[in-house]
């Protein structure tokens, strides 16, 4: 079997389907927009191009991998599609006999839907829910709370270097926590508190919270203003922020279509009991 890939402008989709959940949108406008009997036995992958994740495009790929005869067909269907013009990116139909993408497996498609996982099947079920009418015309834009509401029923998966920093961040903050108690000076305790509230903050990123990155953001502020009472150089002060900087960028990267911010938790800020949901 070989790989089609189908590459979609984020942007566009996002604009044309009034929705953040551009990974879902993208499965739809393929499944909406093709036969089922030319789909059947396809395995679907997702994910952002490779030079997405490099920074030099926005462009959200799915992946058909079928026998190339079967393929071609489905090329030559979408070519023709003008759903699928108005959101496609540059080379939009690109066949690869190795895979060059970082795409994530969804499944395989069936008339059921009972093999796709994952965003291909969330696609799937939706549209079973559409009237027939509407196979060849875009669903009705997403409205806020529906988005919402979609996104947080969605299984949630974080970036794998956002994982990896989280953790260490934890190791740095419960070595700086040691290494406080054990100084002979009375900030050092100080310190080591701050450490404490640190690993708190990164178990509330782990668990999906947002707060736990504006606490880091405060705690940040805090050691900076330390280091200018201690007498550190002012720019060695500011590059204590870089590790903040490093996450919020990692936080914004996506897995499936979904960045780990938009996969947090919203803070409702108009309850003290519910400022964590």
């Amino acid at each position: 079997m070989i790989t089609l890939y189908v590459r979609f402008d984020i942007d566009a989709v996002k604009k044309k389907f009034d929705t953040g959940v551009y990974g879902a949108a993208c499965y739809k406008t393929v499944f909406r927009n093709l036969p089922a009997n030319l789909l059947q036995g396809c395995h679907v992958s997702m994910g952002d191009s490779n030079a997405t994740l490099s920074g030099r495009e926005y462009v959200c790929i799915i992946g058909l991998s079928a026998p190339e005869k079967q393929l071609q067909s489905i090329r030559e269907a979408l070519s023709r599609n003008g759903e699928f013009s108005s959101v496609c990116a540059g080379n939009p139909l690109a066949l690869a006999s190795v895979e060059t993408e970082p795409l994530v497996s969804d499944g395989v498609y069936t008339a059921d839907g009972g093999l796709l996982d994952s965003w291909a099947k969330m696609a799937f079920d939706s549209l079973q829910e559409a009237p027939p009418e509407q196979t060849e015309t875009p669903p009705p834009p997403l409205r806020p709370d529906t988005a919402e509401e979609t996104r947080a029923n969605a299984p949630k998966q974080r970036h794998g270097c956002l994982t990896t920093w989280l953790v260490i961040i934890l190791i740095g903050n419960a070595s700086a926590m040691i290494m406080g108690l054990l100084a002979d000076h009375p900030i050092g305790i100080v310190l080591a508190f701050l450490g404490l509230i640190n690993i708190g903050c990164v178990i509330l990123l782990l668990t999906w919270n947002k707060i736990g990155f504006y606490g880091l953001a405060l705690t940040s502020i805090i050691i900076f203003i330390i280091n200018l009472y201690l007498g550190v150089n002012i720019i060695q002060a500011i590059a204590g922020f870089f590790g903040l900087f490093i996450l919020w960028g990692l936080l914004n990267q996506t897995k499936n279509g979904v960045s780990g911010w938009e996969n947090m938790k919203k803070i409702d800020w108009s309850s003290p009991a519910d400022k964590l949901d």
